[in-house]
């Protein structure tokens, strides 16, 4: 088969033919073309290729591509697919009129979408094509980001290097550097975007609020501070939202010179980031919003974890959050499954329910390992890198004990035999219970279970102690319960629910942009956990129904914000009563 572009038709190479009725056929078509002037971007295609079979009837597709003001879009690619076989694709450009034309489409309904430029490529628009010409015009709606790079004087940057990201689903980046007057332009789509600029001589300008683009091209003005002196002080670094300060200690100055700190913004978004001096000192700028953020020191293999809140009020300078890195000492041994036999597993985890995080090795030939470990008392498991959800891991029942000295061969056997049943309801009409994934977590360590055609779920091989059971279904849901699996029993049982309760949720979005694609979450963490994701419909409108009395804490997103700046649109809290369901009607700008 032959995939054909329109721009030029092309052929299979075949051996040298004598002209022939075929060939002169081709020939006459193409000179006809010639003399007709078709415009740049359309093809000639000959049916009938090859055999002498009769043609498949094909379609045309052909049309106009314009903005949202009725301009006609020069230079766009049309891109086409089949529906039911993406395999194939075929393109074609628009002409000085916005005109395209792609031809041999199979019969039925294919996806087209427009790209131009950089950032634009608009959603797929399902066509069904007929055989012979079909006309359809498609929309490529545009905006451009208009922008100058200032100094905080107001003196123009040039050749300041300026990033581009644009939300969406295609999550595009793109590069400019500034012109001598200091302005750059992209062209988007309506959506969220975001900017990072860098020059030589200022602070990096990151970490801003992202902006939606909707309905009209935008201008924006970018102020640039001015980098600390070379030497300066790490207190003399300056940025637009609070500062964490403080000290890493307990690291060999080698092991100092290598290591980061980073602090993690709450819920998702960008990493902050700082140096350390020689003495391990660091503050970290630019740590907007408030709210708690994790605080994360790496040195090699080693990291130490710590909470950080981050309070509200303006000027706020959080001071003295120092990590200390403890003592580590040797532990080596092999792991062997529960028969004795070497473990086929190539990854060995050790959890201390005390600290913020697990520490990870590799396992070896025969079932060695070798790892650093501080004081403390560790559940063991054991996994592979290359697995995928979900995972099935094997865990030690024995801990291993760290108490300020070296443990060198050590065995540790997986075989850790608990097990925690029930049921799962509720969930969504018409999805298949083996499609809902089951999984209880013991610290930092977690087991996936199966779940049957009925619904019932089975997770094995747990240590004793307490568990949290979560179940995630089709439509978002998520339902949880903590439980405690006794060490002289084999199995306890839990059932979780869905939709457990009578209650009505619902609502409609005020101010609502239509071409965003919101939606909105609740969660409740009183008792037994559970969460819902709620889709908004193109009204505005949302409902979820089948939930228990309780507080629950709800935020509304959308989904085409940029992830590395991905943050609540709106947050609040509502009550549902035992005796009526709650209407809402929210209000945030847009």
């Amino acid at each position: 088969m032959t995939t054909l572009t329109t721009g030029r038709a092309q052929a299979p190479r075949r051996p040298l033919e004598v002209a022939g009725p075929r060939t002169r056929l081709l020939t006459a078509m193409t000179v006809l073309a010639l003399l007709l002037g078709m415009p740049a971007g359309w093809a000639v295609v000959v049916a009938g290729e090859g055999g002498g079979a009769p043609a498949t009837a094909s379609g045309v597709l052909l049309g106009n591509v314009r903005d949202s003001a009725g301009a006609v879009v020069e230079g766009a690619k049309v891109q086409v697919r089949n529906y039911d076989a993406g395999d194939v694709r075929l393109e074609g450009s628009t002409d000085a009129e916005g005109r395209f034309r792609i031809e041999r489409l199979e019969p039925g309904r294919i996806l087209a979408w427009v790209e131009l430029g950089d950032l634009i490529k608009t959603h797929d628009e399902v066509i069904t094509i007929a055989a012979g010409v079909n006309r359809h015009d498609l929309l490529c709606p545009r905006r451009e980001i208009r922008g100058r790079v200032l100094s905080a004087a107001g003196q123009p940057v040039a050749g300041a290097f300026v990033v581009m990201n644009g939300g969406d689903f295609s999550a595009a980046t793109r590069e400019r550097h500034t012109g001598p007057d200091g302005t750059f332009s992209f062209l988007v789509l309506d959506g969220w975007c975001t900017l990072f600029v860098d020059a030589k001589g200022f602070r990096p300008y990151a970490f801003a609020p992202p902006f939606r683009v909707d309905g009209t091209s935008r201008d924006v003005e970018i102020r640039l501070q001015p980098a600390p002196p070379a030497g300066g002080s790490i207190a003399e670094v300056r940025g637009k939202g609070a500062a964490i300060s403080g000290r890493v200690t307990g690291l060999a100055p080698a092991e100092l010179a290598k290591a980061m700190i980073l602090a993690y913004p709450p819920g998702s978004g960008h990493q902050r980031s700082a140096d350390l001096d020689a003495t391990g000192r660091y503050r970290i700028v630019d740590v907007e919003p408030p709210g708690e953020w994790d605080l994360t020191a790496e040195a090699g293999a080693k990291k130490m974890q710590r909470a950080v809140n981050v309070p509200p009020d303006a000027g706020r300078e959080v001071e003295g959050v120092d990590v200390v890195f403890p003592q580590y000492f040797a532990v080596s041994g092999r792991v062997r499954n529960a028969n004795g036999s070497a473990s086929g597993h190539d990854r060995l985890t050790f959890d201390d329910l005390g600290q913020a995080d697990s520490y990870s090795t590799s396992i070896g030939p025969q079932g060695s390992f070798s790892i650093a470990l501080p004081t403390g008392k560790y559940r063991v498991a054991a996994d592979d890198v290359s697995d995928s959800l979900p995972n099935f891991s094997a865990l030690a029942r024995k801990p291993v004990v760290v108490n300020g000295k070296a443990r060198r061969g050590l065995e540790i056997r997986l075989d850790a035999t608990g097990r925690i049943a029930g049921q799962l309801s509720g969930g969504e009409a018409g999805q298949p219970m083996t499609d809902m994934t089951v999984r209880a977590s013991q610290g930092h360590l977690s087991q996936d279970g199966k779940v049957d055609d009925r619904g019932h779920y089975e997770i094995g091989r747990l240590i004793p102690g307490p568990s949290e059971v979560r179940a995630w279904s089709g439509d978002g849901d998520i339902a949880a319960a903590k439980v405690n699996l006794p060490a002289n029993a084999a199995q306890t049982s839990v059932d979780l629910s869905f939709r457990p309760g009578p209650l009505t949720l619902s609502g409609r979005l005020a101010g609502f942009d239509p071409e965003a694609h919101y939606l909105v979450s609740i969660e409740r963490a009183e008792g037994r956990y559970d969460s819902h994701l709620i889709g908004v419909n193109h009204d505005g409108t949302f409902s979820r129904s089948g939930l228990v009395p309780g507080n629950y804490r709800m935020e509304v997103e959308d989904t085409g914000m940029p992830l590395e700046a991905h943050w609540p649109l709106y947050t609040d809290t509502v009550d549902l009563l035992s005796d009526r369901s709650l209407v809402l009607n929210l209000t945030f700008p847009p």
